[in-house]
């Protein structure tokens, strides 16, 4: 278990490559809204949330898979065993990929012309549609270095290579004064290309990789193996989408663009608790090997401690400056503002929760925990759909954050149940219902 020093250490250097992510990603964002206007950067988030999605489902859980995985091989100091994962890994999900990627290019005329009954949509998804590959390995990839305990690594691959990428792309393009919006779609999909490039360098240099492949038969006993971790992952990211879908579909792409920056502020908070995150991994696992349940529960509440006290500043600047904040992105987001309020409020739940899906994935519950996702995610569609084709970005807001707060109620429960860990926010609650 790693001391609270090293881990308020860890956590803030995390914190700051996080913040430099976040701050590159407003800048795109804020870049592409000014630049381009409201309606090109509506319809780039439309395409970008379902190219997330997309390659969500052609990791099919192995991120997750090889992070415990990893961790584990790590532990016993089987250092050919970690190589061989990953080259497996990448093997399966660089199929998968390459198969998703084709079907999304083939889909994408159906996509914009019947579901969104958006034409100018369809070549920001045929664009998107060739990232999918390269965004799933740089992912899998920084799930490799999270399980090493490469922490910083890990978060520079996941949040601030991409961004920094694009962000230098369309600054391009942006000098150049091209107004094309599909040029934003392409600069992210060159990001990515150079992006996995740098990623498989590093893993090379750091762990390398074994070709040496133990069988056919193998590779499928990992790709079954992280099924269960494939829906958690999908149903995730799909409830973090569906608001962004359904305006799509009910709505302009203008009412897209409000909901996306509203979103891109409101996920400040969670650039925090991912850092943190981000170093909870290979202890919770270690700890949920050993059966260690006190010294589970006090890592637990020690990182809502301090996730909370790093994400109390940005949820007061959100709640008090919001028409400053979206006035950023132009004039028009201002009337975003109770919908950056609305989803502040949403992330205020996600922090002192705790990592209570981290925890149940660490500690083997996947199947619970894919069944309490989904039933989070079909909460959130279905308030989606009452909500957002009367309310608008103001309805997918408060779709988005019943969808949170029930997500992290139920895995609150899960972690209760089935490993006698309670966080301390919660502990009130549980004595109330006579669970104690």
């Amino acid at each position: 278990m790693i001391e609270s020093r090293t881990m308020t250490l860890e956590a803030l250097v995390g914190l700051g490559l996080r913040v430099a992510g976040a701050c590159l990603q407003f800048g795109f964002t804020v870049l592409v809204a000014r630049f381009f206007g409201a309606s090109v950067f509506g319809l780039y988030s439309l395409a970008f949330s379902l190219c997330i999605i997309a390659s969500a489902i052609a990791r099919w859980g192995m991120g997750q898979y090889l992070l415990r995985q990893v961790s584990v091989d790590i532990h016993c100091g089987d250092w050919l065993a970690v190589r061989r994962t990953m080259t497996e890994t990448l093997i399966i999900v660089g199929l998968m990929s390459s198969v998703f990627g084709l079907l999304f290019w083939l889909v994408s005329p159906w996509l914009s012309d019947v579901v969104f009954s958006k034409p100018m949509l369809m070549p920001y998804l045929m664009g998107f549609s060739i990232a999918i590959l390269p965004m799933t390995y740089v992912q899998v990839l920084a799930e490799g270095f999270r399980a090493l305990g490469e922490s910083r690594v890990y978060v520079a691959f996941q949040v601030v290579i991409l961004p920094l990428l694009s962000l230098i792309f369309v600054s391009l393009i942006s000098m150049a004064d091209w107004k094309d919006g599909v040029l934003v779609v392409w600069s992210y999909v060159l990001a990515c290309y150079v992006g996995v490039m740098v990623a498989i360098w590093f893993w090379h240099r750091r762990a390398g990789f074994d070709f040496n492949l133990e069988g056919f038969s193998l590779i499928l006993d990992r790709l079954k193996k992280a099924t269960p971790l494939a829906w958690v992952s999908i149903m995730t990211i799909a409830m973090s989408f569906i608001e962004t879908l359904l305006l799509g579909v009910f709505h302009s792409p203008e009412d897209v663009a409000m909901y996306a920056a509203a979103l891109r502020l409101a996920l400040l908070v969670n650039f925090v608790v991912l850092a943190v995150n981000g170093l909870l991994a290979p202890p919770l696992a270690s700890l949920c090997r050993d059966g260690k349940t006190d010294a589970l529960e006090s890592l637990v509440n020690r990182a809502i401690l301090l996730t909370g006290l790093l994400c109390s500043p940005i949820l007061l600047g959100l709640f008090l400056f919001p028409d400053t904040l979206l006035g950023l992105f132009g004039e028009s987001f201002i009337a975003a503002s109770s919908t950056l309020m609305i989803l502040a409020t949403g992330q205020i739940m996600n922090v002192i929760s705790g990592p209570v899906v981290l925890l149940l994935q660490m500690s083997g519950h996947e199947i619970p925990l894919r069944n309490r996702v989904m039933q989070s995610a079909i909460l959130a569609l279905v308030s989606g759909l009452a909500l957002i084709p009367s309310f608008g970005f103001v309805g997918a807001a408060m779709s988005a954050t019943i969808g949170m707060a029930s997500m992290n109620l139920l895995c609150l429960r899960e972690v209760w149940v089935l490993l006698g860990v309670c966080p301390w926010p919660a502990k009130p609650f549980f004595r109330l219902g006579g669970a104690s």
